[in-house]
């Protein structure tokens, strides 16, 4: 009697001793659902046994009469060395590890595939949409059709689940596929009616103003009812004369049809407002009686010049003179500025402003400014352009000086960027004192914010 007992106490210190390895379990009924892991035929457990199977490896197990599931295809999802809180326990139990996706007729498919029905069956018509590329084999006796969408679940396989995907291409039998689905991953099939859209904006044929040109916000700015994307021919009368803009030479300007549009006639400058800013401090034609000189400052001269004729014309020269005279023919004193250096397109009742800028001392070109009286402005001094009045294009306004003297800064550097001189003058005469004492060479001159560039020769 000792010794029966004493092998039962070894026997269950075997038992106790003996390895059994935790497991969870995604099983299903054929190696079809297996492959596809569909949902509807899955059932999980918690299996403790004797193997440490691999993580997503697939086994045939018979699990007995355990929640009546027999025997079962099953797929490792967790496991863990030792026992775990599992459903119950297999003891000496068996396994047989298979590829639940080889076998049976596969077909090489090569895939779009998209998040949404939408993008895939834009895709399927022909329109600019991105999706992610894989290719599968499938166990289908068929190929799929190219011209549908099918919704498809692809399980695990690289966590895509269910997506939409269109046919790029296939080949019977398999091929170099990224992985392989069963034909019962296929839930649904799509026919795709593509629209009539030549063009692919959007926009169906039928309502597009463009039909074979893209463009999907249909702009038309002439309202004729075909877009502009496609349209070379404006018909608007943006100046009401009774010419369509795309035969009218000068759409902006009223003209007749005998001259393409255009209105008939010449332009006419005249010169209807002067200004003068003398280091800052302006004076006006609209706002003063007259304009003001400064000694020692930088003078800036506008004219402002409208054109009263009846077509555009381009003005590239006028006349700024200091007098002692409101005659310019009688003036004994006659000081011309620098020309405005622009050239400008003034179209009929449009008024442009030319300037000219000039530094100026306690005199200019040998006057003291106390001399000039007037100020001449003549457009279009030349006559370079044909008006239909020559002979009012010239103004004049009354001028001052005044003789307080602002100290002029003067700063020098070299070409590299040195200061070689920072001081104050009064006069061009001490200017030029200042520059004479210089080496020779390139200098960058800088007179109260007005800059040049000199060469100094001994």
């Amino acid at each position: 009697m000792k010794k029966i007992i004493l092998l039962l106490l070894l026997f269950s210190l075997q038992i106790a001793n003996s390895q059994t390895n935790y497991h969870r379990f995604d099983t299903y009924s054929s190696k079809e659902n297996a492959c596809t892991e569909n949902k509807a035929d899955l059932f999980s457990v918690k299996v403790n046994m004797d193997a440490l199977l691999r993580v997503g490896g697939c086994y045939i197990i018979d699990f007995g009469s355990e929640f009546n599931l027999g025997t079962r295809y099953a797929i490792v999802t967790n496991r863990s060395e030792g026992r775990g809180d599992a459903d119950f326990d297999l003891v000496g139990e068996t396994y047989e590890g298979v590829n639940p996706c080889l076998g049976g007729d596969y077909n090489y498919h090569r895939f779009e595939i998209f998040n949404s029905l939408e993008d895939s069956e834009k895709s399927v018509c022909g329109y600019s949409v991105s999706g992610q590329t894989f290719k599968v084999n499938i166990a289908f006796s068929n190929l799929l059709s190219l011209d549908k969408v099918y919704k498809i679940d692809f399980g695990r396989n690289f966590n895509l689940g269910i997506k939409y995907a269109k046919i790029l291409n296939h080949s019977p039998g398999r091929g170099d596929a990224d992985f392989a689905i069963h034909s019962n991953a296929v839930i649904e099939t799509i026919t795709v009616n593509c629209p009539s859209d030549n063009d692919k904006d959007g926009i169906e044929d039928s309502v597009d103003n463009c039909p074979n040109t893209s463009n999907a916000n249909q702009n038309d700015v002439d309202s004729d009812g075909i877009g502009d994307a496609c349209d070379s021919q404006d018909n608007r009368d943006s100046d009401g004369d009774g010419v369509q803009n795309w035969q009218d030479n000068c759409p902006n300007q009223a003209g007749p049809s005998s001259n393409n549009g255009c209105p008939v006639g010449d332009p006419d400058f005249v010169v209807i407002g002067m200004s003068i800013d003398a280091g800052g401090t302006y004076t006006s034609t609209d706002t003063s009686g007259a304009l003001t000189l400064r000694t020692n400052q930088n003078h800036k001269f506008c004219v402002n010049i409208k054109n009263i004729g009846v077509t555009t014309g381009t003005i590239n020269n006028t006349a700024l003179i200091l007098t002692n005279s409101s005659s310019l023919n009688s003036s004994r004193i006659v000081a011309n500025l620098p020309y405005p250096s622009s050239s400008l397109s003034i179209a009929p009742n449009q008024t442009k402003e030319m300037c000219s800028e000039v530094y100026i001392w306690d005199n200019y070109l040998g006057y003291n400014l106390s001399s000039f009286n007037y100020l001449h402005a003549i457009a279009d001094y030349n006559g370079n352009t044909s008006e239909s009045n020559e002979g009012n294009n010239q103004a004049y306004t009354s001028v001052n000086s005044s003789s307080f003297k602002t100290p002029t800064q003067l700063t020098i550097h070299d070409v590299n960027g040195n200061k070689i001189n920072e001081t104050t003058i009064n006069n061009k005469t001490e200017e030029t004192d200042v520059i004479k004492n210089l080496p020779e060479g390139f200098y960058f001159i800088d007179k109260d914010g007005k800059k040049s560039k000199i060469y100094k020769e001994n």
